[in-house]
Formats: structure tokens, sequence, C-alpha cells
């Protein structure tokens, strides 16, 4: 009987990709007058525009709610790729908006990014320009809908998704619901999970494929070291084949190769990268570098974003995000990724003494380390003191251990929900994915329960059934 219902979900669930298209939906750009400051009893009365999207396709303009997708470290744009929460948008009738993060492409309170400049990022004064976002679609709603105050859901996904948290937590009244998907909540200073992860998704395909990310490692961490002893060996090389001149800090470029690694399994890449990997295997390890130098390339992945050098860089481009991102991890929330102590994958260069001096050389200030506490102390990390949450991560994206795997606050009256989908390539943000027939059923159930209980939230009325995109 169970098995047949799971089919009856399945089916219907597959209904959605083949019922939705983004060409029906259009997003209008605008601008919002947005402090620079929002400390309590600052007389700095400075503004900059920071930048929004709209969709009222959908839109109850007599009761409708509001979705508040919020962007994170990078250029803002409609989440065309991450379609699920606009069509859950539509089936709620809901408003659609996504907010830019200041800093991040078009909406900066400075004209560059001048470490001065950047004091004032920070996730503390992004959660006030939520708020006071807030408050003015409040008021545009009413003064052209009339009516009251509508509900409001924010989504997010990554740090995105710690801060829709946060918010609920430090704006309760403000927000109704919030979910966060692969949301960060917990800051870490010496983020070793991560790097083990790594090695446990590599692992589904076969224990050749993690072996192989080793002995890759192992080759470039060994040219490096033996640079520094008056050796060239294969350092020349190596740069050569990257189309890189010189390298300052070892580290630098180690973190680099690492987050090649990385990103095929943290976006749902983990059978195509092993795959790659595995066919290397009877290839000299020296031979294997040109291909792993074309994978980063299709990736998008260049060693100025992780060069200490390229990141004192002040000048304002609107698809830069490193310096900005850089300064928002070594100053607030840590996440530096060390190499684990049984099974690295990583170089030892970049171990835990290597990311404050990292830090501070890029800035030029004294730093020291990030404000972990703060966070901590402040929302509760995995024992975040707030209600109506759904938090969702995936058993193969590495940043689920700075997530809520499982709900550790039991206090039943916050009705707070944990989600941990196990599927093959099911990395960070897929419950976010704009859905297709291929997607697995782990998935699929996962969005549809999110479903089920943003609409409770919303109107607690709702029946407790099923529901599903038609």
């Amino acid at each position: 009987m169970l098995k047949q219902i799971l089919i009856s979900i399945i089916a219907l669930a597959g209904l959605v990709s083949a019922k939705f298209s983004f060409d029906d939906i259009k997003f209008n750009e605008y601008n919002f007058t947005q402090l620079v400051d929002h400390t309590q009893g600052s007389s700095d009365k400075r503004t900059f525009n920071q930048r929004y999207f709209v969709s009222t396709d959908y839109f109850d303009k007599d009761t409708g709610p509001v979705f508040l997708y919020i962007c994170g470290e990078g250029t803002c744009k409609p989440p065309t790729d991450r379609g699920y929460p606009v069509m859950v948008a539509k089936v709620m009738s809901a408003m659609f908006v996504v907010l830019e993060h200041r800093f991040y492409g078009s909406s900066q309170p400075f004209e560059d990014w001048q470490t001065a400049n950047l004091h004032y990022l920070n996730a503390t004064l992004a959660l006030a320009d939520l708020a006071n976002f807030i408050d003015y679609v409040q008021s545009s709603i009413k003064a052209q809908y009339g009516g009251n105050d509508r509900k409001v859901v924010t989504i997010g996904g990554s740090y995105p998704g710690a801060l829709s948290a946060w918010f609920k937590a430090a704006y309760q009244d403000k927000a109704v619901a919030a979910w966060s998907s692969s949301g960060v909540i917990q800051p870490i200073r010496n983020f070793d999970l991560f790097d083990t992860d790594i090695y446990t998704a590599t692992s589904r395909s076969g224990p050749l494929c993690p072996q192989v990310i080793q002995e890759i490692t192992t080759y470039i961490d060994t040219a490096f070291r033996n640079h520094e002893k008056g050796k060239d060996d294969d350092y020349s090389y190596i740069l050569r084949v990257f189309g890189i001149d010189q390298v300052k800090n070892a580290g630098d470029f180690m973190f680099f190769i690492a987050d090649i690694f990385t990103i095929g399994v943290q976006y749902g890449g983990r059978k195509e990268l092993c795959q790659i990997l595995m066919s290397l295997e009877f290839t000299d390890v020296k031979n294997r570098v040109p291909v792993i130098a074309q994978y980063a390339k299709n990736q998008k992945l260049d060693f100025s974003q992780y060069d200490r050098v390229a990141l004192q860089n002040v000048t304002y481009d609107i698809d830069k995000n490193m310096r900005q991102w850089t300064w928002q991890y070594c100053t607030e929330f840590g996440w530096f990724q060390v190499p684990a102590d049984k099974n690295p994958m990583r170089s030892a260069y970049i171990n835990a003494d290597y990311w404050v001096p990292y830090c501070e050389e890029v800035f030029g200030i004294k730093i020291g380390d990030p404000n972990i506490k703060y966070y901590t102390d402040t929302y509760g990390g995995l024992d975040i003191n707030a209600k109506n949450i759904y938090f969702v991560n995936s058993i193969e994206d590495p940043w689920q251990w700075a997530g809520m795997r499982t709900i550790h606050n039991k206090d039943t009256q916050k009705d707070l929900v944990a989600t941990l989908i196990d599927c093959n390539d099911c990395g960070h943000c897929q419950d976010l994915k704009t859905p297709s027939d291929a997607d697995p059923p782990a998935l699929r159930l996962a969005r549809d329960d999110i479903l089920l209980k943003l609409k409770g939230w919303i109107n607690p009325t709702t029946p407790k059934e099923r529901l599903f995109l038609e």
C-alpha cells in the first residue's frame, strides 16, 4: 500500500515540470532607497540604491502573501535556475520579490570596496535591510490595493538561507515563515567536516574517485614545496597549464585546487566529476593536470578568485564578488575549509594557521578570528530561537554540516522542520532548483512537504493532506 502511495506521489509531483514555464512570468526591476547604516542611534543618514525585482503575475491583490527571495554573495537576478520557490508562489497566489544584497551587483553603498567601506558589509545590516524593505513593500501594497499587511515568507539558499532563518529569529513579527535551503546557520572556525564530506561524497562513486583527487593534490602540493626549496621540478609546468604567471602564496593556489573538486560535488555534479577523474586512473599524474585545468575553466573558476594579491583590488565591478565575500567569511563566519585529520582531500598548506594571515593581507588590517561567537549567541546557531522555519539540506552537500540536518530545539511550539534529502547528486540548494522529470523520489517528496508546510503556516486552516503543483 505504501509503495502504491509513493508511486502516486511521484507521478503527481512529476506534473510540475510539464505545467510551468518562466516564459509566463515577468519580473520588473526597481531600486529602493536603503540606509547605509541601520545602527540604533546612528546619525548617519546616507542612503544607497538597493536593487530588487518583482513579479505580480499570480498575485492575489486582495489577500495574497509576499514571497521574499533573498539574494546573497553575488549579482542578483530573478531565480530562473532556482524556480521551485516561484512555482510555489504561483500556487499560493503570492507576490514574488527578489532583493539584492548590499555590496553585490548594482546595490553598492560606495564607489569602491576599500576596507573602510566594507565595515558596512555584514549580516546584521543585511537583516536590517530586509526589515526596512519589507516595511516598504507592505506600505506599497496597502497604498495600491488597500487592506492589511500581507503575510511574508522569506526564502534563501546557502548564506541567504541563513539570512532567511536569522531574519525569522531577529524580526519574528515581520515574516510568518522562513524557507532555509542549505542555510549555513552555524558559523565555524575550522570547518574540517567540509573536507570530510568531499571524501564521503566522492566515495559514493567508489574508492578510486577520492584517490585520484588525493593523488593530484599531493602532486601539486609536492611541486610547490620543492619550488620553495629551490627545485623547479613541475612547478613551472603547473602554472603554465593553468595560465598563471606567478603565485605569491602556495596556500592560495592549493585553496583554488581544492575548490575545483569541491564545486563538482557541492552543486550536484559528483557523478560527472568522478567519471572524469576515474577515467584518468592509468594516466600519469602529471598529465592529469590539464584535464583538471579544463574542468576548472568549464566551471568558471579562476585563480584570481583566491589569490590574495588579486583580492586587494578595490575597484568596483558589477560581476565581481570575491573581495566582498572574503570579507564576510573572514570577519563574521569563518567556515575555513581545513584538511580533515583522516583521508584529507586538500593540501596541508591551507591548515588552521593559513586563514587569518590570508584575510589580514587581503584587507590590510588586523582582523583576528571571525566573530563567530556574536552570530552564535545572537541567533542560537543550531539551537535557533525562532519558529516556522523549514530547513532543507542534501546528503552530498559539504555545507550541510553548518546547517540544520536534524532539529536540535525540541520545543514543539517552535514548529521547526529539518529535511535531509538523500539521493545521488543531491547537492547545495537542491530543493530550490527548477524541477525536472529526472528528479529522484526523495527530492520530489521533500519539495512536496515544503509546499504543504508553507501553506499551513500561511493559512493554518489549510487541510493537512499532501498538495501537488498542478
